[in-house]
């Protein structure tokens, strides 16, 4: 974005052969995205909104820290989705890297309300909320091509992933009884699937809902079909920002 000092130049990212079981998900990424000389601050808050589906409170949150500290972390996502994300932000002309994530400590704990409880049972066990859709890079290089091909296969494959791990992740055994609380363990590879769910029910039924600016609209003004879809958007929304802001215990 337009500046007076020297924007921070983005670091060349590297590509490491991934040697580990296929079987296992892999570790999550950073979705960065730094600051450029040329882009304006509107656009950029209007790109974050476009591409994650957020409020433009929060899309303007991150674009200032690109603008200020030079870059601003975005999301954390799967090896996969990360890519997608930033092929969507260099197709916008923004810089944007992704980042592996360092995992330390042994896991994570949160206190939930039964109700609370319930409802993330009831919200993960929507997922898969609408059909992927298959992303495009290019139309006319065939090198690219063929990675688009790769890409939507490696996003199909771990969909289904997610998929057989939602109801796992879940499981009424997960969630033990504290007084009139129920605490919800969850380890740090388990936590990362969580938020990818949630992270996918969220932008889907955005999508579904035709990709609205406005997020701050009554639901009960909403058509009966609408309204789903809305309540499962805020609903793994709010969820989304539990688990990773922790409140309580927190990690272990």
């Amino acid at each position: 974005m337009p500046s007076v000092s020297e924007p921070i130049k983005a670091p060349v990212p590297s590509v490491e052969k991934d040697t580990r079981s296929k079987d296992k998900f892999a570790p999550t990424y950073y979705v960065v995205c730094w600051n450029d000389p040329v882009n304006l601050m509107v656009y950029v808050t209007h790109v974050f909104m476009k591409i994650f589906a957020w409020e433009r409170q929060k899309a303007e949150k991150h674009m200032m820290e690109v603008h200020e500290k030079g870059k601003s972390v975005l999301v954390r996502e799967s090896a996969e989705k990360a890519e997608f994300y930033v092929h969507q932000l260099q197709g916008y002309k923004l810089q944007a890297t992704m980042e592996p994530v360092k995992q330390t400590g042994r896991g994570f704990q949160y206190q939930l309300t039964p109700q609370e409880a319930h409802s993330l049972r009831l919200l993960v066990a929507q997922f898969p909320v609408a059909v992927l859709s298959a992303i495009k890079i290019s139309k006319t290089d065939p090198e690219m091509v063929e990675r688009e091909k790769l890409l939507n296969e490696a996003l199909a494959a771990h969909r289904k992933k997610l998929k057989r791990q939602a109801k796992v992740l879940v499981q009424p055994a997960k969630f033990k009884t504290s007084g009139s609380h129920r605490l919800f363990r969850i380890s740090h590879e388990k936590r990362e699937m969580m938020l990818q769910i949630l992270n996918d029910i969220r932008v889907e039924s955005w999508r579904v809902l035709g990709e609205p600016e406005n997020l701050e609209t009554c639901a009960f003004d909403l058509p009966q079909d609408q309204f789903k879809y809305f309540y499962l958007m805020y609903l793994a929304g709010e969820f989304e920002c539990y688990f990773l802001n922790l409140d309580g215990p927190g990690e272990k």
